[in-house]
């Protein structure tokens, strides 16, 4: 006897198979149609934390003259009403970080611009999440005109991967995946499916980590807290760990709080804080020396810390890629990704305050022995990404010179 879900899987696949193929078409005629010159390049932005994925490339072909640059912004998105229809700080953000170079708000009185009347080459998304953007900005729309290219606004901690999905990537034309095992890995599975070129040129956001200043004073403590419980998206100890870290912080050492953007939002809408609650938390910890990081490019607050606590997040092969201690809060739910089973050696894994408490206690005192576990992972499975931007914009060339250009 059929169930509903049989009814919804008939369903579903067929519709997602042709929308699948309808962005092949459009691809395919993309990728043997010549470039202007200079190359025009749009990057569709939206959330100020995650500028600094893609900000290395932006500014490279900013100021070179084989490229012409345009920053779309996008409202950002409102998780409470989903509508991203209104502007905050996220415009002057971006204006600031435009560097002089063009840029164009995406929506005006209410409507979205029409991005295909630009005549870009290539638009660089900063997150393939089509349903948090306006419908007129969707991948799936503008892959019909222009070839659609994405950095990953994170790495992957699970597997399977839950930000490589069918729906993101079936409309992509060249997408920088942030390791050769992920490169290799989807190529194998699109074969043949559509023409897109899935490559690893280095991840930027691990190009700018590895240049961060590698000395370890083990004296101020970074708390990067997880925005949701769900075992699929989330993994968060905050409620755990918070107590016991907001007495810990009141102690010499300095400790620096940056939850997830989305983590007081969601856990109001959860029912797990009210907004007074959150409030009163946040003047304790202001209370007791508490820092709530308040920079925008989480490279700035590295540069302040010197030994990591995080939930399951892509912040932890970031921070990793500094040299310093990393104390992962372990959510084993499911199995590791590549990227995470290449680091894991080198992280201390904690499962409750106790163990928390005493690797902490340890690393305070200088007693670091994975130091060197880290450095020679990072020595050996990292070289690809130190020069990842310049790898980038030379593979962009690289196909509008296959293509060529138009006269």
């Amino acid at each position: 006897m059929s169930t509903k879900n049989d009814v919804i899987r008939v369903i579903k696949y067929p519709v997602r198979r042709a929308r699948g193929l309808k962005s092949a078409r459009f691809i395919n005629k993309l990728a043997n149609t010549p470039s202007s010159r200079p190359v025009k390049v749009g990057f569709i932005v939206q959330m100020p934390q995650l500028w600094q994925k893609t900000s290395s490339v932006y500014e490279k072909m900013l100021v070179m003259e084989e490229f012409e640059t345009t920053m779309i912004i996008v409202p950002k998105f409102d998780i409470s009403t989903y509508k991203c229809d209104t502007y905050g700080s996220e415009l002057d953000f971006f204006i600031s970080h435009a560097l002089g170079g063009k840029y164009i708000r995406a929506v005006n009185d209410g409507k979205c611009i029409d991005l295909s009347t630009l005549g870009l080459d290539y638009v660089f998304y900063q997150r393939m999440y089509n349903d948090f953007i306006p419908p007129e900005l969707s991948s799936t729309e503008v892959c019909h005109y222009t070839r659609v290219c994405y950095i990953p606004y994170s790495t992957t901690e699970t597997s399977p991967s839950t930000i490589y999905e069918d729906a993101c990537l079936r409309d992509l034309y060249l997408g920088f995946l942030e390791d050769d095992i992920s490169a290799e890995k989807y190529s194998k599975k699109y074969k043949g499916r559509y023409h897109k070129r899935l490559v690893s040129e280095g991840y930027p956001e691990f190009e700018k980590c590895m240049k961060l200043d590698r000395s370890c004073s083990y004296k101020t403590i970074l708390w990067t807290p997880r925005w949701s419980y769900d075992s699929r998206s989330g993994g968060s100890h905050f409620f755990e760990y918070n107590d016991f870290l907001t007495e810990y912080g009141n102690m010499p050492h300095k400790l620096i709080v940056r939850p997830h953007p989305l983590m007081w939002d969601n856990f109001i809408k959860e029912g797990r804080i009210t907004p007074e609650e959150a409030e009163n938390l946040k003047a304790k910890w202001q209370e007791k020396g508490i820092v709530t990081d308040s920079n925008v490019e989480i490279e700035d607050t590295f540069d302040q810390a010197d030994i990591m606590i995080s939930d399951r997040s892509s912040v932890i092969p970031m921070f990793f890629l500094t040299g310093k201690p990393v104390i992962y809060c372990a959510f084993d739910s499911g199995r590791y990704s590549d990227l995470y089973n290449i680091i894991l050696p080198g992280i201390y894994r904690v499962y409750d305050q106790e163990q928390l408490e005493k690797t902490l206690d340890q690393l305070l005192s200088g007693e670091d022995p994975l130091r060197e576990k880290r450095l020679e992972i990072i020595d050996k499975h990292f070289k690809t990404s130190e020069n990842a931007t310049e790898r980038i914009v030379r593979c962009i060339l690289d196909d509008c010179s296959r293509r060529g250009y138009t006269s």
